[in-house]
């Protein structure tokens, strides 16, 4: 009795032995063709960056073309760091209110502090 049992667990052994065999060279398969896709992928992605960067080159070329266009852009970006920093100081009255009532707040309070304190710096430049 004790050794069918010994040998049904073997022949168990066996068979979920070959079944993670076959398993490993179907994955061993699937790796070999994925990198073998790599160089063509690879290629085509770099002859889209190459692209990108083309018409990146061609639109920037035609807006320096536009009259008003440096002063229009500077104008935007710094009203979108303006826009970041009238959000983070709203945040940090928000938060000081908190943590007047919660002292556990004190660290996030002097992080945005700080992050105030930079953007107003970026948007004084951007001006």
């Amino acid at each position: 009795e004790e050794h069918r049992d010994l040998i049904a667990k073997r022949d168990e052994a066996t068979q979920e032995k070959e079944a993670k065999k076959v398993e490993l060279e179907n994955k061993k398969k699937e790796i070999s063709a994925q990198q073998n896709q790599l160089p063509t992928l690879r290629n085509a992605t770099e002859e889209k960056a190459k692209k990108a960067q083309a018409a990146q080159g061609e639109l920037d070329a035609a807006l320096a073309q536009l009259p008003g266009y440096d002063a229009k852009l500077k104008k935007w970006q710094a009203a979108a760091i303006n826009t970041k920093l009238l959000e983070a100081r709203r945040e940090l009255a928000s938060l000081r209110g908190q943590a007047e009532s919660d002292p556990a707040h004190t660290p996030a309070l002097a992080e945005l502090e700080q992050r105030c304190q930079i953007l107003e710096k970026q948007y004084q430049e951007a001006k």
